[in-house]
């Protein structure tokens, strides 16, 4: 009991007390892993011969990355915590996916209309109102002091950080329309455009506009193009492109969170990154072959397909601002007037490109982020 129940000051026990909080300890050395630059607390406890505890491998495990904070699942936590509060009653895949848009939107780039006709609100109220609300809610809960505050980012070993943001459109685009099946793992589906897909798609006005490139390139020129930027860890974002590390752990870690909530719509989204983060802690390669193995089949051919099929499923709108379009979805890529033509890409095209992104899947299932370019 804590000493706010009068457990410490001098009163009798209540009758069936398990446990009797006697002594708080500040953790000595503790202060670089907390927000708010304190020493960790930990309570000192007596325990009751009725007390039935939780044995200790019945404990789930909590991620510790590099041995200090997860900032960024304890975040998670919060919100959750905050959902289920604030959404009493709603499901928990509602409370999961307004989670997840609140983590979204707060990179203003993701709150454009076509992510909200991709992604789709809830139809019904009084649902709409709490997805609509919860934002703000979640702000106002924001503290330093509480470590409650939004965590845009988390570092990832060998790499740049990672934005939370993107891993959240990501992961909402795998929950609403599944985990693409094994018979899929060659197609790019409508899955995959709210992460690596649309990201492969994007580079390609990007490409077409470097001056250091002959246009309309070979396909040489285009794999060792796409091979020298897709994933670059590249800190600066003004260089880093249009599929930057940052992007891709936001496909990959969006993709294996989504998949696992999509598989089941009843877990929370807080043991969902426990299991994920808890695993790259044990093997800092693990979000690479998971995502190779459960994406791709852990086969070369079959995400080079995937790439290719990008290409030829989908289609580029050049003339002014360059859209591309796939499964019915326009997505706008960029609303600028570009200074040299914007192509479309030939079989030849999605072909190398298809061969760079196998490439480099393969490369980071076998070697972790060092095969990404750098």
């Amino acid at each position: 009991m804590s000493w706010g129940w009068s457990g410490n000051l001098g009163y009798a026990l209540p009758p069936k007390w398990s446990y009797d909080q006697i002594y708080n300890y500040a953790l000595s050395g503790t202060s670089a892993h907390t927000a708010n630059g304190k020493e960790m607390e930990i309570d000192k406890n007596v325990q009751s011969s009725r007390a039935n505890p939780v044995g200790k491998l019945e404990i789930l495990p909590t991620p510790l990355p590099y041995g200090g904070f997860d900032r960024f699942y304890w975040m998670i936590t919060h919100l959750v915590v905050l959902a289920e509060i604030t959404g009493a009653g709603f499901p928990v895949d509602l409370q999961t996916n307004t989670v997840l848009y609140y983590v979204q939107i707060k990179d203003p780039k993701y709150l454009a209309d076509q992510f909200k006709l991709y992604l789709l609100e809830p139809t019904q109220q009084p649902q709409i109102a709490f997805y609509r609300s919860f934002p703000q809610w979640a702000t106002d809960e924001e503290s330093v002091v509480n470590e409650t505050d939004f965590v845009s980012s988390f570092p990832v070993l060998g790499g740049t950080s990672a934005g939370t943001s993107h891993l959240a459109v990501t992961a909402r685009g795998y929950m609403r329309y599944g985990r693409p099946t094994m018979s899929e793992r060659t197609k790019a589906t409508i899955a995959d455009l709210g992460g690596w897909a649309l990201d492969l798609a994007s580079m390609w006005t990007e490409f077409t506009q470097d001056s250091s490139v002959a246009h309309p390139a070979s396909s040489s020129a285009t794999k060792a193009w796409y091979k020298r930027r897709i994933g670059v860890r590249d800190l600066n974002p003004d260089t880093q492109g249009y599929f930057s590390f940052d992007d891709l752990i936001g496909d990959i870690d969006g993709y294996i969170v989504g998949s696992l909530l999509s598989d089941d719509v009843s877990r929370r989204l807080d043991d969902v990154l426990r299991e994920i983060r808890t695993k790259i802690v044990a093997d800092v390669n693990w979000r690479y072959t998971a995502f190779y193995s459960q994406r791709f089949g852990s086969t070369w051919a079959n995400a080079k397909a995937a790439a290719v099929d990008v290409f030829t499923s989908g289609n580029f709108t050049i003339s002014g601002p360059v859209t591309f379009t796939m499964g019915g979805f326009d997505f706008l890529i960029s609303r600028s007037q570009y200074g040299k033509p914007v192509y479309q890409p030939t079989a030849v095209h999605a072909n190398a490109i298809g061969e760079a992104w196998a490439d480099l899947v393969s490369g980071l299932a076998q070697s972790g982020a060092s095969a990404a370019p750098q």
